[in-house]
């Protein structure tokens, strides 16, 4: 992952010289690789780089356009990179460097927003044109990776993480409003955030700064065609692993053992020529380990495994850690671990696979069924308002009964966790 920040003038003054890169500098710990930043009439941008492909310096972000119209920040990784490399090229395009950076940068000096369409990954990024001075922003489809925003003194801040903006001067004032929907569902829905006047864009939008105006709009929506979803699944899992085995850096999985990840790492260790890392976390708790799985399956695929067993004394300053980085009240404890974990892989590979967030888009969790029957559940919530005090807070029922009071069906996105 990279870190990106900018801040753009709306009605206000220009950015403070250096605000940006101060913005950049608290979120350093997303991208060792180099740092850079930009700043002129209006704008001010900043990145730090993780570097996957391409490791060369002419990398660094902000990155500019031949003619130094366009700039851009940008967060992740484009998989189709080699044919739009070959797409350019037919258009007369030479590009610089191998990065996908500079091809979305000369896909939107060329195309302009149309070319999100064409693009298969996981994104956030912002360019900045400077002739039109508008600002263009864009998250991948499911929204992998993040961008908050805050509007603050006629100016437009944005990040990968909400303390950057607050390094910048956005005020850091938690909203009491969203205690009852991170009580009840571990996370806030939609763009609200636990934080006043703080927003995150969503997965599949788009977010423009034209005319001291901030406009949010959609430019992919999931797909409603369940068959074809169901036929094409398979071969579009196999296709995903191996574009993301794509890099100029060592590679790894997670390993837990369930069909997530056991799925990706028997995909992937298809997809090389050498025993691919996997690693796996381990527990003193019978009842919460699930290692024998993550062996049997190493076993299977033939992935070389390696353990991580996390001590009760660790655990302490891991949850700190963890807090630090979700930057929200945490509910789900396996994130120290997963903490761990990467801090442990990190040492072998640059780039981890994992099955993250599968439960969550395949509605692997028991309690996803329940929503198919959502006008019978608003029907019982009717019945049950009587007797909801009765139910344990934070129980399925208890979640159950509150959910259905909601007027809005985005209640449901609430369950699948932070962003």
């Amino acid at each position: 992952m990279c870190g990106i920040a900018g801040i753009v003038t709306l009605t206000g003054r220009d950015p403070e010289r250096g605000s940006a890169a101060r913005m950049r500098d608290r979120i350093q710990h997303r991208g060792p690789d180099g740092n850079g930043e930009f700043e002129g009439p209006g704008i001010a941008l900043a990145a730090c780089r993780l570097a996957i492909v391409d490791l060369d310096q002419r990398g660094l972000m902000p990155m500019a356009s031949a003619d130094g119209r366009y700039r851009i920040v940008h967060n992740g990784e484009i998989y189709n990179r080699p044919e739009l490399r070959e797409d350019l090229a037919r258009r007369g395009v030479t590009l610089r460097t191998t990065t996908d950076t500079e091809v979305l940068l000369q896909l939107y000096a060329l195309d302009g927003p149309a070319m999100l369409d064409r693009l298969d990954g996981m994104f956030a990024f912002a360019i900045w044109d400077a002739q039109m001075r508008e600002l263009f922003v864009a998250r991948d489809r499911v929204g992998e990776k993040p961008f908050f925003y805050a509007e603050h003194e006629g100016r437009l801040y944005f990040a990968s993480e909400p303390k950057a903006l607050f390094a910048a001067g956005v005020p850091c004032q938690f909203d009491n409003a969203t205690w009852s929907e991170l009580l009840t569902f571990g996370a806030t829905a939609g763009p609200r955030t636990p934080y006043v006047g703080v927003r995150r864009l969503l997965g599949g939008e788009w977010l423009r700064v034209a005319n001291s105006q901030v406009t949010v709009g959609r430019w992919w929506r999931f797909p409603t065609q369940r068959e074809a979803r169901v036929r094409r699944f398979g071969d579009l899992l196999a296709e995903s692993v191996e574009r993301r085995l794509i890099a100029d850096v060592p590679v790894g999985t997670l390993l837990s053992g369930g069909l997530d990840s056991s799925s990706v790492t028997a995909l992937a260790q298809t997809g090389t020529g050498h025993r691919l890392p996997a690693f796996t976390v381990r527990y003193t708790d019978p009842d919460a380990d699930e290692g024998e799985y993550a062996t049997a399956a190493a076993t299977f695929t033939g992935a070389d495994q390696h353990e991580l067993y996390v001590s009760d004394e660790e655990l302490p300053q891991l949850l700190a850690d963890a807090a630090w980085h979700l930057d929200e009240p945490m509910f789900f404890n396996a994130t120290a671990e997963l903490l761990a974990v990467s801090r442990f892989a990190r040492r072998h590979v640059r780039v981890l696979l994992t099955g993250e967030s599968a439960d969550e888009l395949l509605g692997g969790y028991g309690r996803f069924r329940q929503y198919r029957y959502l006008p019978w559940l608003r029907l019982a919530a009717t019945v049950m308002r009587p007797v909801r005090g009765r139910f344990q807070r934070g129980s399925r029922w208890y979640r159950l009964s509150h959910g259905a009071t909601l007027k809005r069906a985005d209640w449901i996105a609430a369950t699948l966790g932070p962003a």
